[in-house]
């Protein structure tokens, strides 16, 4: 099998074997002018090709969030740890905030067959009730709890409306819908060939975009293998900025953590 050109999103970056040095991704060797006549690819095929990008192996991440209110002029940062583990037989990711001296807290999300649940401990380590909802902001960050969980990329009706061209990269945009009635819909550019989303605006029921979230800069972690250095959501709405920035992975397959090869929720 072929080495994947691997990046995510928070939960977005991965594909992490060990700390590199931010650089642009590599040109592209497809042929333009083949692109602008293929046909457009399914869909569907598209978003399963990306959600087989989530990496194997369970990883930690060390970073931050940085959150600015424009409205305020206000900076809140806090120090990111993450535990990923597609793998794990109903796999998840753990997020641990802390802010300063305060004890840090947890946010979890779990992929299982027919849901994605969310759970949030407090510095105590006690679990909050009742459980946050997917348009719930996480502490203050400025980014949702549907932001984390990436679940658009289980969104059933989506379609390939066209093509495009971000940071020199020939993408795919994929229109995909909310199951949830009333809750818009999100486009998302998809790199044609590393199959990796580059940039998602959600827009709400009237096609107003309302938040983006796009990859700034990347980092190679080995040879043909990428990951987020920093991804950028913008939240027009509430007029926020927020920064999310991967600065140190570490690989556990090599302590003994043997990933399990299978699709999260799947």
């Amino acid at each position: 099998m072929s080495v994947r050109r691997t990046v995510l999103a928070v939960t977005f970056g991965l594909g992490l074997l060990q700390s590199g040095v931010a650089q642009p991704l590599p040109a592209p060797d497809l042929d333009a002018p083949v692109l602008r006549h293929a046909p457009l690819p399914d869909a569907i095929t598209l978003m399963q090709d990306v959600r087989r990008q989530l990496p194997p192996q369970p990883l930690n991440l060390t970073g931050f969030i940085q959150t600015r209110d424009q409205k305020s002029n206000t900076r809140i940062t806090r120090t990111l740890h993450t535990e990923l583990r597609f793998g794990a037989e109903s796999p998840y990711a753990v997020y641990h905030l802390s802010n300063g001296d305060l004890p840090p807290e947890s946010l979890k999300i779990t992929w299982q067959a027919d849901r994605i649940l969310f759970e949030h401990k407090n510095g105590e380590g006690e679990p909050t009730s009742p459980a946050p909802l997917p348009q719930d902001l996480v502490s203050g960050t400025g980014i949702t709890w549907s932001d984390l969980s990436l679940n658009f990329l289980w969104w059933p009706d989506a379609k390939t409306i066209g093509r495009d061209t971000m940071k020199t990269r020939p993408c795919f945009i994929v229109e995909l819908t909310a199951p949830e009635p009333g809750q818009g819909r999100l486009r998302a550019w998809i790199d044609s060939k590393a199959r990796f989303v580059v940039k998602a605006e959600l827009m709400d029921p009237t096609g107003t975009v309302v938040k983006k979230i796009e990859v700034d800069s990347i980092k190679e972690i080995e040879k043909d293998r990428w990951m987020v250095k920093d991804l950028e959501v913008r939240d027009y709405a509430n007029r926020n900025k927020t920064l999310i920035r991967i600065t140190e992975v570490e690989d556990l397959s090599s302590l003994g953590e043997t990933p399990v090869q299978e699709e999260p929720g799947k």
